[in-house]
């Protein structure tokens, strides 16, 4: 009689099965990985693009509630600066207009703390005002709000005011459109009013390409 072969798998099947099993799992972990790092990143450049898109809104809402009439948010001379003016009164002296409206004013363009100030209507307050100023500090986009009140001067916004709309923030620049001559730099003046305002924001990590963001809003 001849034995039987016994059934089953050998010692090296058994191992090149486990091999390919292996193999099949580590590939599917780093499948698992990178789409789950994938995600992470969309969700993080989603972030990034909401934050932006608040920050030029907001800017814009700004922009759009400037006040139109800032005679009376000026602090009262004093009594000297008046009998000094009123002497003055006899012999005017040329000033060219500033290109920007009143409610709006540009410093620092040319330094590593850009600034605008915005002297806009309170929300939900139609008879009062309020300073916002929009500037650059460090690497963070700072956006500070004062009390709104409706009287005079207006109070600057306080330290703990601020709030921070954008970080990793490269540069942050306006240019006005002005009739006739094109974008200018700010601060500016001009014989005719400006006509519309250029935001630029610039984002990234020193070393590498940063990313540039524009947006024109119409000033009439």
């Amino acid at each position: 009689m001849t034995g039987q072969r016994q059934a089953g798998f050998t010692l090296i099947e058994v191992v090149i099965a486990i091999m390919i099993m292996a193999v099949i799992s580590l590939i599917s972990w780093r499948a698992i990985d990178s789409v789950a790092l994938t995600s992470r990143r969309l969700d993080q450049h989603t972030e990034e693009a909401l934050a932006l898109q608040r920050a030029f809104d907001q800017f814009e809402r700004d922009i759009g509630a400037r006040s139109p009439d800032l005679a009376e948010s000026a602090a009262p001379a004093a009594p000297e600066a008046q009998a000094a003016s009123d002497a003055q009164e006899a012999e005017p002296q040329p000033v060219l207009p500033q290109l920007l409206p009143e409610a709006l004013r540009v410093s620092g363009m040319k330094t590593p703390a850009p600034r605008i100030d915005i002297i806009r209507g309170a929300p939900g307050r139609p008879d009062a005002r309020q300073r916002v100023v929009w500037e650059r500090r460090g690497g963070n986009l700072i956006r500070a709000a004062g009390t709104p009140t409706a009287l005079t001067p207006l109070p600057a916004p306080a330290a703990d005011a601020a709030t921070v709309v954008l970080d990793q923030l490269l540069d942050f620049s306006v240019r006005a459109w002005a009739p006739g001559r094109g974008w200018v730099a700010l601060p500016a003046q001009g014989e005719q009013p400006a006509q519309a305002l250029e935001l630029v924001i610039s984002r990234g990590v020193l070393g590498q390409t940063p990313l540039r963001y524009r947006r024109v809003l119409l000033l009439h």
